[in-house]
């Protein structure tokens, strides 16, 4: 084998191999269907470019060009669908509009085709002055097709400009390297589509450097792959993101510079290596392309613009708006916290950020959430120095601010160690009549550009949005919370009211007993009604939980092995038991840090569950281990099981239950037992194969 056809069978094989591997993770989907086939349309190319290199003569030679352009013919259909429907939300609405475009880009590079034959498109030629070079020149039918493949390359190098800006922040760096590869196949598709109209010819001593290209960008694509799961992003692409597109600015720079390089290489004679002028190009088209993805590079276009477009350094409207819809969606504080900081940090440039909230019941303000920084477990006391001045002075503080006053610097100093571990720059208060509610810092602007007047403007006016956006979401689930707690105290004195009526019939009895002592029938009838309310009562003793308003725990070091034991010796589990248990403990367990006595309602509750549901002699199963620093108690049983519905919108919501004649409280009393932990219980179930309740507790410091 030729070593010069070494990469071009690497690439043929790179491409047919990563076609059918992502092809084969969803093959419904259009965006895999797409890059599979625009893979296969590429192989097509490389085989024929393959061949070529094995072609002595004329004829052959002109055979496998012809494969090769008819491979190219190909491309442009295959990745303009790919350029449309990769990562967005919209591919739908997007293949609808661009229907035509898309049949279009199909038929007109095919129709070409039926002329590939001709001299008007290729026709073969040697180099006059060696007469080794084989080189094929151009008919003006060729040029055309070269000129929509041209134009196919431009329009899937702009939308995939635009998939790759209107992905949010966190997306955007999953499918960069993929949108990477992909672009950087099709910029050099288009410098050598480019040079084809230049020069009108088709060189094959080219080849070797076209197959070390795309190996290049099919690594940055694998890259992806191994990285992140390629086809898994979505992303919604707005109309107006067009508007802002550099891309057919860039490309219409690029034909200038690459034309007037082309003639002043022909105007000069000079002669130069095609391979290494191929890759050269190509290879600093990609380090420009990394250089203007970074964070830095835009950050400096968009601070140019700023400074030399518009007057006010930020769009009130626009930035007020995308907080509003970022927030409005979310229904509790925790949904809220990443969008915070996505928001601030597209907005502010920042290295790092980090939000806290107040928790009145201990005076303290707990770190939520940080972006680039270790998140701990912090807190600060209500009277710390730092809170009482974000209190009093209610807008963002300069922390530099604070250092350089002589009368505040003993904030700075109670505080630096906290300073220094947030890298905090400034203090943005989150305060709403009155009230503070919890604070946010930033880390230094990315260029290193110093906070202005307009910067604390818009911190001031995006703070008091958050604010009255998380002390609304709160006060929303505390209103929930007070009416499960309202209707779980209504069912309770229902409860109240059957228990009163059955004590009224045991007191009747034992009125009536004096008179009736001798007769048999009364004796018979009041011990069958003695009996029958003792167990109405106790069924409704046991089923009924205590109000959840707060759990009192008295937490100690514990050995979850024993309490499961001491649970299970405890529980009338005869040889008459349905069904039967099977412990699978790990020994030694590390010790928990729990109330004992509660954790062992939770136990005996789930544990009376798993059995009522289980069928004759079914299995229910106990599993204790240890999983990332948590010890977990797994109860397994073979009943009937939940539907997702059910276990996300109702399994530990009062009265709700799947058990004829169950009252639903039950297991609402045991997340509140776990909640008052600190820890959590996830159910694991599907319909018709029982259930699993792992119980997650803290081990003991």
């Amino acid at each position: 084998m030729n070593i010069i056809s070494i990469p071009s069978l690497i690439s043929i094989l790179f491409c047919i191999g990563l076609g059918i591997f992502v092809f084969s993770r969803n093959p419904r989907h259009i965006a895999n269907i797409s890059f599979f086939l625009g893979l296969i349309s590429l192989a097509v190319v490389e085989f024929g470019n393959f061949m070529i290199l094995y072609s002595t003569d004329p004829l052959r030679l002109m055979f496998w060009s012809r494969v090769s352009l008819a491979g190219e013919a190909f491309i442009p259909g295959n990745w303009i669908i790919f350029s449309l429907v990769f990562a967005r939300t919209n591919y739908k609405e997007l293949m609808y509009k661009w229907k035509m475009a898309g049949i279009a880009a199909y038929i007109i590079p095919l129709s070409f085709l039926a002329f590939i034959g001709s001299d008007l498109f290729v026709q073969f030629s040697w180099v006059q002055e060696d007469r080794q070079t084989a080189i094929l020149l151009l008919g003006s039918i060729g040029r055309y097709f070269c000129l929509v493949l041209l134009i196919g390359c431009i329009i899937v190098l702009l939308n995939l400009e635009n998939t790759l800006r209107s992905s949010a922040r966190e997306e955007r760096w999953r499918i960069k390297y993929a949108l990477l590869g992909v672009s950087a196949i099709f910029a050099f598709f288009l410098y050598i589509n480019s040079q084809r109209i230049l020069m009108t010819v088709l060189r094959t001593d080219n080849i070797p450097a076209n197959s070390g290209v795309i190996i290049i960008s099919l690594s940055l694509i694998v890259f992806s792959l191994v990285r992140h799961r390629l086809m898994d992003v979505n992303v919604f692409v707005s109309r107006y993101v067009l508007y802002n597109s550099v891309t057919v600015l860039f490309v219409g720079i690029y034909l200038l510079i690459v034309g007037l390089i082309g003639s002043g290489i022909k105007y000069l004679g000079i002669r130069y290596d095609a391979v290494i002028l191929i890759l050269f190009v190509f290879l600093a088209i990609l380090v420009m392309s990394l250089i203007l993805l970074s964070e830095q590079t835009r950050r400096k276009v968009k601070i140019f613009i700023n400074k030399h477009f518009y007057k006010n350094k930020y769009d009130y409207r626009h930035e007020w708006l995308d907080l509003t819809n970022r927030l409005s969606s979310r229904l509790s504080p925790e949904d809220m916290f990443l969008p915070i900081i996505e928001m601030l940090a597209e907005t502010m440039w920042v290295k790092s950020i980090s939000l806290w909230l107040y928790e009145e019941e201990r005076d303290e303000f707990h770190l939520v959430k940080t972006m680039n920084l270790t998140k701990k477990e912090k807190s600060i006391k209500g009277d710390n120095s730092l809170i009482r001045y974000l209190m009093e002075k209610e807008v963002p503080i300069d922390i530099k601010d604070l250092k350089a006053n002589r009368e505040l610097c003993s904030i700075y100093e109670e505080n630096i160690e906290l300073v220094d571990q947030m890298e905090i720059s400034v203090c943005i208060p989150l305060i709403i009549v009155d009230k503070m509610i919890g604070f946010i810092t930033l880390g230094e602007e990315l260029m290193g550009e110093v906070y202005n007047y307009e910067d604390y403007d818009i911190l001031h006016t995006m703070a008091k949005q958050i604010a009255s956006a998380l002390l609304s979401a709160r006060l929303s689930q505390e209103l929930i919370k007070s009416k499960e707690r309202e209707a779980f105290q209504r069912f309770s004195s229902f409860i109240l009211h059957d228990l009163k009526n059955f004590a009224s019939m045991l007191s009747l009895v034992a009125q009536n007993m004096d008179d009736n002592i001798d007769n048999p029938e009364f004796i018979k009838d009041a011990f069958k009604t003695v009996s029958d309310t003792a167990l109405k009562m106790k069924d409704i003793i046991a089923r009924l939980s205590t109000s959840p308003e707060k759990v009192s725990l008295r937490c100690t070091d514990a050995d979850l092995n024993e309490l499961l034991k001491s649970v299970i010796s405890e529980m009338p589990l005869n040889d008459n038991c349905k069904v039967n248990i099977i412990v699978d403990k790990q020994d030694p367990l590390p010790n928990v840090w729990v109330d004992s006595g509660e954790i062992k309602k939770v136990i005996v509750n789930i544990l009376l569950n798993a059995i009522e549901v289980s069928p004759e002699r079914g299995n229910v199963v106990l599993k204790t281990y240890v999983e990332n620093g948590e010890v977990i108690l797994a109860i397994s049983d073979q009943g009937c099981g939940m539907s997702e519905s059910f276990i996300k919108e109702s399994l530990f919501k009062p009265f709700n239950t799947t058990k004829e004649g169950g009252l639903g409280v039950g297991l609402f009393h045991c997340k509140s037992i776990i909640d008052a932990h600190n820890s959590r219980i996830e159910v694991k179930s599907r319909e018709g194969e029982g259930s699993t309740f792992e119980i997650f507790l803290p081990i003991a410091q």
